[in-house]
C-alpha cells in the first residue's frame, strides 16, 4: 500500500504576502546600513521592520483606517525599539528610524500627485489634493506613533534599572 500525500497549492497572495515581509525586513536593514549603524544593529532592525509591517499589514487587512494604521504600526515600532536598543546599548532612535522605513507612504504620494497633475476627467484636482493631504497626515502619523511608542516603552527601561539596582544591593 502507497500512502498519498495531498500538499495544498500556494496562493498568489502568500507568495506576495512572504516576499513584501522579506523586501520590509531588507529595506529596514538597509536603513539601518544608511545610517552608518553597528554590524550589530543591522539584524535587530530588520526585526523591529518587520514587526512594523506586519502590524501595518495586519491592520490593513481589518480595514483599519490608513492614518490610523500608520500611527498604530509606527507606535509598535517605537515600543520594540527603546528597549531591543537599551538592551544593545544603542539610543533608540538607531532601530526607529529603519523600522519606519517600512512604513512611509511613498507611493501614496506619488499617487496623489500623479491624480494633481494629470488633467483627467475621472479625478479632480480637489481628490487629488485631498489624497496628497491624506498621505502626508498618514506620514506624520508615523512620527508621532513612533514617539508615543518610545513613551510608551519608557516603564521598561525603569524596570531594567530597577532589577539591575535590586541586583546591586543583594552584592
Amino acid at each position: 500500500s502507497h500512502i498519498e500525500v495531498l500538499v495544498p497549492k500556494t496562493s498568489p497572495h502568500v507568495v506576495t504576502a512572504i516576499l513584501a515581509m522579506v523586501a520590509a525586513a531588507v529595506v529596514a536593514m538597509s536603513g539601518a546600513v544608511a545610517m552608518s549603524a553597528r554590524r550589530r544593529f543591522i539584524l535587530p532592525a530588520a526585526l523591529v521592520g518587520l514587526a512594523s509591517h506586519i502590524t501595518m499589514m495586519s491592520l490593513t487587512l481589518l480595514d483599519v483606517d490608513n492614518v490610523l494604521a500608520s500611527l498604530l504600526a509606527a507606535t509598535v515600532t517605537g515600543f520594540l525599539s527603546r528597549p531591543l536598543a537599551l538592551r544593545l546599548g544603542a539610543p533608540a532612535i538607531v532601530l526607529m528610524i529603519p523600522g519606519i522605513y517600512t512604513l512611509l507612504q511613498g507611493l501614496s504620494i506619488f499617487t496623489a500627485v500623479y491624480q494633481i497633475a494629470s488633467e483627467s476627467e475621472n479625478v479632480s484636482f480637489a481628490v487629488g489634493l485631498s489624497s496628497l493631504f491624506t498621505a502626508i497626515l498618514a506620514n506624520a502619523a508615523l512620527a508621532v506613533g513612533a514617539v508615543l511608542g518610545s513613551y510608551l516603552a519608557l516603564p521598561l527601561k525603569n524596570l531594567k534599572s530597577q532589577s539591575s539596582a535590586e541586583e546591586k544591593v543583594e552584592e
